[in-house]
C-alpha cells in the first residue's frame, strides 16, 4: 500500500476515534521495529535515525520508547541511536523515565519477588543450567535468559553491557556485600540457596553485572555453586527454555517467552496489572499536564498492542501483533519498521495541518 493510501487510512481511524494530534505521544518498541529481535546487540537499524529525527522537530510530538528492555539497556540503545529526546518506558510498562525522573508502577513486596528468584536459582542449579538476569528496577517484572550467549540464541555476548566488559567469577564474588555466607573456591562461588543469599547474589548478577551469564550446579553439601560461563549448552532448545521456566516459576507469575532465549515474568496474583499502555498513559498525563492527548505505538508482539479510545497502533507488518489486530478487528495501520512508521506519522501530522 502506498504511503498516501496509508495516510488516508490513518486519518480515517483518527476521525472514527475522534483523536487529537495536538498532544501526541509517539512510542517505539525497540526489538523488532528499531533493532533485530533475535539478538541482544541493541544495534539500531541505520536507516531509522533520519525519519525519527524529523519527528523531534514537530512541537506537538513527545517521543518515548515502550519496551520490555530495562532502562539501563535502553539508555545504551538511545546513545547508539543518537537521539536525545526520547523518554523511556521499560520492563513491559512497570517503570518509566520522564525528564530524568524515575517512576515504578505497582511494585510488589521483595519477599514475593525473591521467592520466585530463589526457585529460579535452585532449579537452574538442579539442572546445571546457565542463566543471565536482565537488570530490572521493577519488583513486579523480571527477565531471565537461559543458555543465551551465542548467535541465534540471544547473543548476550554482544549486549553492550557485556561486550565492553570481561567479568570474572572472582569479580562477582568481590562485589558481594555480605560474604560470610559465600565461599570462593576452585573459581566457583558456593552458598546455601536461602532467600537472603539469593537476594544478595541476585543483586550482583542483575544490578551490578546484568546479562553476564553464570552457570549453576547443585553441590553435595546442600549448597549451590555458581561461576561465569561463556559457552551455551547447544542441545538446550527454545522449547527446553520454556519448559525450564514453567517448571521453576511459582504460581502467580505470568510467563511471556521471547525468541532470544529469555522469558519475561510478570506477577499477576494480586490482581494489579501493569502493561505498556498503562505506563504510556501515566507518562503522557505527567508530560502534557492534561487528559486530552493521543498515544501511538509501533510494535511486533501482542503485548505491544494499544486498545484505548485515545490510542492508535501501528503493528510491524506480518508479525504476531499484526495478525492479532487482524483477527480481533483492532483498528491499526501496518508499517515495515520504526523508520517507515516515523515517515508515515510525519505525513499524517502535516496533512492534518493543511
Amino acid at each position: 500500500m502506498k504511503i498516501t493510501e496509508r495516510v488516508r487510512e490513518v486519518l480515517k481511524i483518527v476521525k472514527e476515534k475522534d483523536l487529537t494530534f495536538e498532544k501526541l505521544l509517539v512510542c517505539f518498541d525497540i526489538s523488532g521495529p528499531m533493532a533485530p529481535v533475535t539478538t541482544a546487540s541493541l544495534e539500531p537499524y541505520p536507516h531509522i535515525r533520519k525519519p525519527i529525527s524529523e519527528l523531534t522537530k514537530i512541537p506537538c510530538v513527545v517521543l518515548s520508547t515502550l519496551s520490555g528492555w530495562d532502562l539501563t539497556s535502553q539508555r545504551e540503545f538511545k546513545e547508539r541511536l543518537s537521539i536525545d529526546s526520547f523518554n523511556l518506558i521499560g520492563e513491559l510498562g512497570s517503570v518509566y523515565q520522564l525528564d530524568g525522573r524515575l517512576y515504578e508502577l505497582n511494585p510488589i513486596s521483595k519477599k514475593i519477588h525473591y521467592e520466585m528468584k530463589t526457585k529460579i536459582y535452585q532449579s537452574a542449579a538442579e539442572n546445571e543450567l546457565k542463566i543471565a538476569i536482565q537488570g530490572n528496577m521493577s519488583s513486579r517484572v523480571a527477565c531471565i535468559y537461559t543458555e543465551a550467549d551465542g548467535p541465534e540464541r540471544g547473543n548476550l555476548r554482544n549486549h553492550p553491557l557485556v561486550k565492553k566488559t570481561n567479568v570474572s567469577t572472582l569479580e562477582i564474588f568481590n562485589a558481594i556485600r555480605k560474604r560470610k555466607s559465600f565461599e570462593y573456591r576452585d573459581n566457583k562461588i558456593a552458598f546455601e540457596a536461602t532467600q537472603e543469599n539469593i537476594r544478595e547474589i541476585d543483586f550482583v548478577i542483575s544490578r551490578i553485572f546484568p546479562f553476564q551469564s553464570v552457570r549453576l550446579k547443585q553441590l553435595r553439601e546442600d549448597k549451590i555453586a555458581l561461576w561465569r560461563d561463556h559457552n551455551d549448552r547447544l542441545n538446550f532448545t527454545f522449547d527446553d527454555m520454556i519448559d525450564f521456566i514453567k517448571s521453576a516459576v511459582p504460581k502467580g507469575w505470568d510467563i511471556d517467552p521471547n525468541p532470544d532465549y529469555c522469558a519475561d515474568l510478570i506477577y499477576i496474583r494480586d490482581g494489579k496489572k501493569i502493561n505498556k499502555e498503562m505506563a504510556a498513559n501515566e507518562l503522557a498525563k505527567k508530560k502534557f499536564k492534561s487528559d486530552n492527548y493521543t498515544i501511538i505505538h509501533v510494535g511486533d508482539k501482542k503485548s505491544d498492542v494499544l486498545y484505548g479510545q485515545n490510542t492508535l497502533f501501528f503493528p510491524q507488518r506480518n508479525t504476531d501483533a499484526h495478525k492479532f489486530c487482524q483477527t480481533n478487528r483492532i483498528p491499526h495501520v501496518p508499517v515495515e519498521d520504526a523508520g517507515d512508521y516515523s515517515l508515515l506519522v510525519k505525513k499524517v501530522i502535516l496533512s492534518m495541518r493543511q
